[in-house]
């Protein structure tokens, strides 16, 4: 192992969890020109310089912030698949996100943040939005898998936006019955 692998392990954690703080607490839309690379350099106490020599531009930063949370949303649903999954999928992913820190809330309800929203979801689906099940045409399918990621992404945004003022458990329940039966299959 490297002397540079050694250092870049000691201070990764640091400086992403700073990182993340930064862009929450000062409600960042990431902009070059409005986040400053020194910030999370002083937060996580390292030198500017240490910090550039792994990431160009803050942009590699949130890359591999939000590659952290599209990874563990694969491991967590791996074994899970679309369509026969739908209800768990959507249970899984109200308790995922009620799991996740200020930044992932930023990230996937803040319509600023639409853009790196979709390229985090892109990279969590991985190749389930391209994999067309059996019976299946790829059109129809397209279709299906759009109404389901808006559907399901919709109400996560809507009972963040409430305060989250219904239990988890239950939000999942009724998102996951929404999505699979429908507004009359609720009634």
């Amino acid at each position: 192992m490297s002397c540079s692998t050694v250092m870049m392990a000691s201070f990764l954690p640091g400086l992403l969890c700073n990182a993340r703080c930064l862009i929450v607490e000062q409600s960042i839309i990431l902009k070059k020109a409005q986040l400053n690379g020194l910030l999370p350099c002083e937060r996580a106490r390292i030198n500017k310089k240490t910090f550039y020599r792994y990431y160009e531009t803050l942009d590699y930063l949130l890359e591999e912030v939000m590659a952290t949370y599209a990874a563990a949303w694969r491991r967590r649903t791996t074994h899970l698949h679309m369509p026969d999954d739908l209800a768990e999928i959507t249970r899984e992913f109200f308790h995922f996100g009620a799991e996740q820190d200020a930044l992932y809330e930023a990230i996937t309800c803040d319509p600023e943040w639409d853009v790196i929203q979709r390229r985090m979801q892109d990279d969590a689906s991985g190749e389930r939005q391209e994999q067309v099940p059996d019976g299946w045409d790829p059109d129809r399918w397209h279709v299906f898998y759009a109404y389901q990621s808006a559907a399901v992404l919709a109400m996560y945004r809507a009972w963040v936006s409430d305060g989250k003022a219904i239990p988890v458990e239950e939000m999942a329940e009724l998102a996951a019955d929404l999505v699979c039966k429908g507004a009359t299959g609720i009634a």
